[in-house]
């Protein structure tokens, strides 16, 4: 049978589950088949046979599952699944017979896909041992929690080239000149043609230079000097500030398990790595086809 031998029947996971931010915790349970037409009917029961080949109830059932998972939110058509895994027994079976798994590239792909199934479900293991407990959840929650400024804050700036026009911006400002303005006329930035707005945001999501200096204004206030980045002089403005509400447990709750399992793959993988004999032979950063530095 054709998903049998192939033992590819869920489909192959990405390999870059190594660093997904995004990670599964725990299996889904296969669907059962749906061919079930009476008490006599089992798993093993042979409804097709092709040059002597078995085809069962559970390989009717395979198939269902594989074109589920292979094309989400699409329903298959269960009164096909019979024709279609018959086809496909009769285009294996020839393909075995014009030596098609015995080909290099085919023997090479097919490696690639059985390490990267083998890869995948040992992770998927770590992944559903995490401990995802309420109280787990709970601890995780309230330690993410702590230390986190939920403050956000509506701001302008302009942005310039060179600290001189950044110190002659500010004494424009001191001068009474309007910083929207000033803005649409100076600013390099991306914001300059909207006066500089940069609308609501934490102040995380800026630069470090650039989010210490907003924190230490009060409401109305404009730089008093200028604010270097990496991206030029800065001369910011604080137009308002509020406290955002922190996400409740409810809310957090997959979230979080997802994290948990995330980790629980981590640990696992760096204890791996710490007892694993890793000889380098090049540098880590040559890529697939490009030359070692000399």
């Amino acid at each position: 049978m054709l998903i049998k031998s192939k033992g590819l029947s869920r489909g192959i996971l990405s390999i870059a589950l190594f660093t997904s931010a995004t990670l599964a915790f725990a299996k889904d349970e296969p669907a059962k088949a749906e061919p079930a037409a009476s008490p006599e009917v089992s798993a093993d029961t042979v409804v097709a046979t092709v040059n002597g080949v078995d085809i069962t109830m559970e390989d009717l059932g395979e198939f269902l599952n594989y074109q589920r998972s292979a094309s989400p939110g699409k329903q298959p058509d269960p009164s096909n699944i019979m024709n279609e895994v018959i086809s496909r027994e009769i285009i294996e079976q020839e393909a075995i017979k014009l030596g098609v798994d015995k080909r290099a590239d085919f023997v090479k792909v097919l490696d690639f896909q059985r390490s990267n199934l083998l890869v995948n479900t040992l992770i998927e293991e770590q992944a559903a041992k995490a401990d995802i407990s309420d109280e787990a959840v709970k601890k995780e929650y309230d330690s993410q929690l702590e230390g986190v400024d939920f403050t956000e804050y509506k701001a302008r700036h302009i942005l310039t080239k060179t600290e001189d026009e950044a110190k002659a911006v500010i004494k424009q400002l001191k001068d009474g000149g309007d910083f929207a303005a000033i803005a649409k006329e100076k600013s390099t930035g991306p914001s300059g043609p909207n006066g500089g707005d940069l609308g609501w945001f934490q102040a995380a999501s800026m630069v470090p230079e650039f989010a210490a200096a907003l924190k230490g204004m009060k409401k109305g206030d404009s730089s008093q000097s200028a604010v270097k980045t990496q991206f030029g002089w800065h001369v910011i403005k604080l137009e308002d500030s509020r406290k955002k509400e922190a996400p409740s447990l409810e809310e957090s709750k997959d979230k979080v398990k997802t994290f948990l399992a995330n980790k629980a793959v981590q640990d696992y993988l760096k204890g791996l790595r710490e007892t694993a004999k890793v000889d380098i032979k090049q540098s880590e950063n040559v890529a697939p086809g490009q030359a070692s530095p000399h």
